[in-house]
Formats: structure tokens, C-alpha cells, sequence
């Protein structure tokens, strides 16, 4: 894992199914394919195109504490992941890295995907080469690899933001004023070219998210799992709902839900009882815009600005 899956940074997403494009009333255009600052209402952008995605989040507050103005990112890579992989939750196929399975999506229903971690050997025999993962359709294929795009420079915030590639991403960026952006407030994206061509992309800030977490209690199985909080006046803002569960080492199910944001969610029963098997589990309430823009000649790229918050549920422990 490049970085915490809920801080919402950049990723290589994954194939078919979709995972921003699943929520119910979703219609059939096609990703923004200009550089401008249009907001991608819908953002439904097959996610099998998606090369990666970079994030600026205004708060991100926890049951312990407050993180002000963070930017986490990451991506775009060469290539998107294929046959459901979720990019932000693989941990790889690399023997350098230690990296021995991927996220796949098993189950969909009413704009939620459950994930579970799978072996980068999957069930193709002979098993796969190192850097290399199973998938159903092709067999072992070529794990996708971080493939630069120059600088990234952030425009519209409260101050001037610009983030440079090193190693397999680009690194998070902490500590910037709470006050980042208003509500409506125009943010744009622009990267210079690197291994990528340059592009650009925009979008505007959000409402912050008031909402409260079911933190006290461990989720249940066998029954859908609601939550409601306060929707925002604007229109064309989305919302991401995700829960993690720390089972063998953070390897148990995991679930993601995108919709409109309307102020209410529900996690299906089949999935929820797919889901529960442990007793701690991260839960993570993200309200963002984004817009997804064609890198000419390789794939789609969502760039988003959001709030969040999120916390850690532990049976027999009081939240953090």
C-alpha cells in the first residue's frame, strides 16, 4: 500500500466492475476528456481506464484528533489494473516489496463493492512470476508500475501547493491551514508531463462534512447497515463510504460504497454478512468532487477535493 486507503489518495483503481461509476441512477457518458474545470457530477468513469488519482482533502477528523489540510496523493501509473483489483488497497506482487496479494472486488449491490485479498498467484497454474498477478480473463499479467507525470501544481487553495514524483508516487503533504478552500471555491490540478503527457483537471471545494460515525459499535451481520448525516446544498457532490477490517493483519473483507451524496447510505445485508468475520474495523466517511480527465494516449485520471471523517471500532475497547 502506498498510503492509508482512506485518506483517499492517489491509486490506480481497478477493472470491471466499476467502483466510482456503481452507484444506482448513474448515467452512461463518457469521463470529462477535456482540460478544464468542469465538475464530473456523475464520475462515472469505467474504472478499468483509470491510471490513478490524487485527492486534496481540507480535514480528515478522527475519533483521536484532527488532521488540518492534508493532500494526500498518489499515481498515475502505467497501465490500470485489470479484472477488479482496487489499485489503493493492492498490496502488490513484488518479492522486493514483500508484497503478496491484491484487493478484488467479489460481490456489488446497490452502489457498494465487497473486496476481499487475494494471492497474486490467484489460480493460475503454473503460478505467477514475481511483479506479475492472476486474473480470470488473461491469465498472469504484468503488475501495473508507477509511471510519472512531472509536477503536479495545485491551484485555488490557500496557498500554493506543488508536489514532485519520488519513488512509486507522489508524497502525501501535511500540515496546510484548515481553512483550505470554501465551499464552490474553483481548485484546479495542472501536471507539467513527465512519463505521462501533461493535463489538466478542476473542480470545486466542498461543504464540510458533518457527520457522526457509528464508533461505539461493532458492525453486524446479516443486516444492512445504515448512516445518515447532513447533506449538502450544492448539487454534483459525491460521497464515499468505506469500512476496512483489521483481520490478520488488516487482510479481512473490506467494503466501498460511492453514491450522491443525499445525506443517507445503506450497506447492503448480503455484503454486510459477507463482510463481518472480525472485531475491529476502520470506518471512513468521505464527501468529495472530482473530475476525471483523459491522459492523452493511456487512461483516465479523478482528480477530487473532499472532507472526511472517519474512526476505529474495536469490540471491548472504547474508540481511539
Amino acid at each position: 500500500m502506498r498510503s492509508l486507503p482512506l485518506l483517499v489518495t492517489g491509486t490506480v483503481l481497478c477493472g470491471a466492475p466499476p467502483l466510482l461509476g456503481c452507484d444506482a441512477g448513474k448515467d452512461d457518458t463518457s469521463p470529462d476528456s477535456d482540460a478544464d474545470t468542469d465538475v464530473d457530477t456523475d464520475a462515472d468513469a469505467d474504472v478499468g481506464d483509470l491510471l490513478g488519482r490524487l485527492a486534496v482533502l481540507e480535514s480528515y477528523r478522527q475519533d483521536h484528533g484532527t488532521h488540518e489540510g492534508l493532500t494526500p496523493s498518489w499515481g498515475p501509473t502505467d497501465v490500470p489494473w485489470e479484472d477488479g483489483v482496487l489499485g489503493d488497497w493492492v498490496y502488490g506482487c513484488g518479492a522486493k516489496t514483500g508484497d503478496t496479494g491484491v484487493w478484488r472486488i467479489t460481490r456489488s449491490a446497490d452502489g457498494c463493492d465487497l473486496a476481499v485479498l487475494e494471492p497474486c498467484t490467484g489460480d493460475c497454474k503454473p503460478p505467477c512470476d514475481d511483479g506479475s498477478y492472476c486474473t480470470e480473463a488473461a491469465g498472469c499479467v504484468e503488475a501495473p508500475r508507477f509511471a510519472d507525470s512531472g509536477t503536479l501544481t495545485l491551484g485555488g487553495l490557500a496557498v500554493a501547493v506543488s508536489l514532485e514524483p519520488e519513488g512509486n508516487g507522489y508524497p502525501d503533504s501535511w500540515g496546510l491551514p484548515a481553512d483550505l478552500f470554501g465551499p464552490g471555491d474553483p481548485i484546479t490540478l495542472d501536471a507539467e508531463g513527465g512519463e505521462h503527457p501533461a493535463f489538466t483537471a478542476g473542480t470545486t471545494g466542498v461543504e464540510d462534512l458533518d457527520a457522526t460515525l457509528p464508533c461505539e459499535d461493532v458492525p453486524s451481520s446479516k443486516q444492512a447497515f445504515s448512516l445518515q448525516w447532513t447533506p449538502p446544498d450544492a448539487a454534483g457532490v459525491r460521497i464515499r463510504w468505506e469500512m476496512t477490517q483489521d483481520v490478520h493483519l488488516s487482510q479481512g473483507p473490506r467494503i466501498r460504497c460511492e453514491a450522491t451524496d443525499g445525506g443517507s447510505l445503506t450497506v447492503p445485508a448480503e455484503l454486510m454478512d459477507a463482510y463481518v468475520h472480525g472485531k475491529k474495523h476502520g470506518l471512513t466517511l468521505t464527501r468529495y468532487t472530482v473530475d476525471v480527465v483523459e491522459i492523452p494516449g493511456a487512461g483516465a485520471f479523478a482528480f477530487e477535493v473532499g472532507s472526511a471523517v472517519g474512526c476505529v471500532v474495536h469490540e471491548g475497547h472504547t474508540p481511539w
